[in-house]
């Protein structure tokens, strides 16, 4: 059986996967699609994701989209039982599930909301509502890690942690101060020491670097 990743070194979702893959140990082909010349919209690509979305992982002949599903399948079908998102315990994946919708909609949603009108529509400057909802963010993810290593509430890392990262890396190397949240800070530090870590701290420094040479602002 073969797994092939195709995937942008700068994107979130596609490190999330990447890390996932790294920390699982699996062995894959890797095949970066160029966004910026628009590769992920050419028919070849579509055929794979009509969706034009990188990450995408094809596991012999089933493609799969959608990172937060992607890293679920990977460990299911390919390391039951890991630690990653364990199957023995209801609660403890309960808690995964949940932070990894946390992650998806309100921390992506955040992110997104931040840095695309830069991106798409040449916007200079980071509003202050948008600054204001990603600090809401960090405030809840600070309080996730109450009393814990990992965001899956115990010792253990697991696939939300690597999610997280993902989006975490990306807007820490934009300018973000780690004063206020010393449970982040020492769990990104722990983070830096897990397989895959150098990987997605290029592609967020990437982005980051890319993004902050259209800001005429600080974050």
């Amino acid at each position: 059986m073969s797994l092939t990743l195709y995937y942008s070194p700068a994107s979130p979702p596609s490190r999330a996967v990447l890390l996932t893959l790294r920390n699982l140990g699996l062995e894959f082909e890797s095949k970066i699609i160029n966004m910026m010349t628009g590769e992920n919209k050419s028919d070849e690509f579509l055929k794979i994701n009509p969706q034009g979305t990188v990450p995408v992982v094809v596991d012999d002949d089933f493609a799969m989209n959608e990172s937060r599903a992607i890293c679920c399948y990977l460990v299911n079908a390919k390391s039951l039982d890991n630690s990653l998102y364990p199957t023995d315990d209801i609660k403890a994946r309960y808690i995964i599930d949940q932070r990894l919708y946390y992650d998806a909609s309100t921390f992506t949603s955040a992110l997104t909301a931040a840095v695309g009108p830069i991106i798409r529509k040449g916007e200079t400057v980071i509003k202050q509502e948008h600054k204001d909802k990603i600090f809401s963010v960090l405030n809840t993810l600070e309080a996730f890690l109450d009393g814990y290593e990992w965001f899956s509430a115990s010792d253990n890392v697991c696939i939300a942690d690597l999610s997280i990262l993902a989006n975490f890396s990306t807007i820490y190397h934009i300018g973000l101060d780690l004063t206020d949240y010393p449970n982040i800070s020492a769990w990104y530090e722990r983070c830096k020491e897990l397989p895959g870590a150098d990987e997605n701290e290029r592609g967020a420094k990437m982005f980051a670097m890319y993004l902050k040479s259209k800001l005429t602002e600080p974050f």
